[in-house]
């Protein structure tokens, strides 16, 4: 027989039997939803500020705000030689991790054949 309350309302079948549609714990789903990631600030951004204020004030004088330049291009220098020496991590992305989990995950409904 056909399940007249489906048809009726259109919905489709639950993730999860037995539990509601977005009623699902994160951690009972059967994928990974890819979380937003903590965007960082730029670096050498107060030191550019500071070298921007001296240009500044010294009507954009190179001479006047060597120790400033200075500054900006230690700390960008720096920036990169720690971007260079940077390894890639072993962080999973979510896409990596729903393969495995469709991978090793059986999902059992009302009816099992």
């Amino acid at each position: 027989m056909v399940n007249l309350s489906n048809i009726l309302s259109a919905r489709g079948p639950h993730l999860i039997y037995g539990v509601k549609r977005g009623k699902v714990p994160t951690k009972l789903r059967p994928t990974v939803v890819a979380t937003k990631t903590i965007t960082k600030r730029a670096p050498c951004t107060e030191e550019m500020f500071k070298l921007l204020t001296c240009w500044k004030r010294n009507t954009y004088s190179d001479a006047k705000c060597s120790d400033e330049i200075g500054t900006f291009m230690k700390c960008a220098q720096r920036h990169m030689d720690m971007k260079a020496n940077q390894t890639t991590s072993d962080a999973w992305t979510s896409t990596d991790v729903n393969k495995v989990l469709k991978q090793f995950t059986e999902l059992k409904g009302p009816r099992d054949h």
